[in-house]
């Protein structure tokens, strides 16, 4: 599946936020991952395992790869706010 939007924020105190405005209503996924070696790449062990902290929307969990798009996807219809736990 391609992004509809992306983007690059810095954390800060262990905090981070990024805002994407007039995204039409809709349903949306969000991922995310912490670049810890600033390759622009989620770095992986030899099983396939990410080695750097990663999240989805919804704190959805996926088995043996990413979440299902049902399990992270969020409803948008106006102003939305999520909250994510980065693993």
């Amino acid at each position: 599946m391609k992004a509809f939007r992306t983007g690059t924020i810095k954390i800060i105190n262990n905090s981070s936020q990024i805002t994407f405005s007039n995204l039409p209503k809709g349903d949306y996924a969000f991922s995310w991952f912490h670049d810890e070696n600033g390759n622009k790449e989620l770095d992986k062990n030899f099983v396939g395992y990410p080695v750097e902290s990663f999240g989805a929307s919804n704190n959805a969990k996926g088995t043996f790869g990413p979440p299902s798009f049902a399990d992270a996807k969020v409803s948008v219809t106006k102003n939305t706010s999520i909250t994510v736990t980065v693993n």
